[in-house]
């Protein structure tokens, strides 16, 4: 099924274009804890971390239909000099895809990108609320658990 897969890097207003309603179905799907809010999407963060090339986005689409994104954000590891690391912001495969290894060739896509740009680390985030295989398969292509998260309304 995955012989007509494409994976490409593109711009944020392209990616957002693309995967509106995947972006409004993820946060639906895996909202950011109980804490009962809206999706807005800040497009000035987004752009101008892309300017300044600290932003890139990634694509997947099964022939003309788009099936999944990539989104990252990259810097200078403040702890680390000289060590460039990036982290997912958002990523998200369309449902009827998930069992396609889709998602493992968009990561694989991205690792070569980035490494090629000189970034050494990637981090994914995995919201626990999500009870897919993520962390699985994380975990079988060379990832570690680093750190966990805990979020607090203050």
């Amino acid at each position: 099924m995955n012989n007509d897969l494409t994976l490409g890097q593109c711009t944020y207003l392209e990616m957002i274009d693309t995967f509106r309603q995947a972006t409004q179905d993820h946060f639906t799907e895996v909202p950011f804890g109980d804490y009962n809010l809206s999706l807005e999407l800040n497009d000035a963060i987004y752009e101008n971390a892309e300017r300044e090339g600290h932003a890139r986005f990634y694509v997947a689409f099964l022939g003309r239909d788009p099936v999944a994104y990539m989104s990252v954000f990259a810097s200078e590891m403040s702890q680390h000099k000289g060590i460039m690391c990036a982290v997912t912001d958002s990523y998200y495969v369309v449902p009827e895809y998930r069992k396609d290894g889709i998602f493992g060739k968009l990561l694989a896509h991205v690792e070569q990108d980035i490494k090629s740009l000189g970034i050494r680390f990637l981090t994914i985030g995995h919201n626990p609320q999500y009870k897919g295989k993520t962390p699985e398969l994380l975990l079988s292509e060379g990832y570690s658990v680093t750190e966990v998260a805990y979020t607090k309304e203050v």
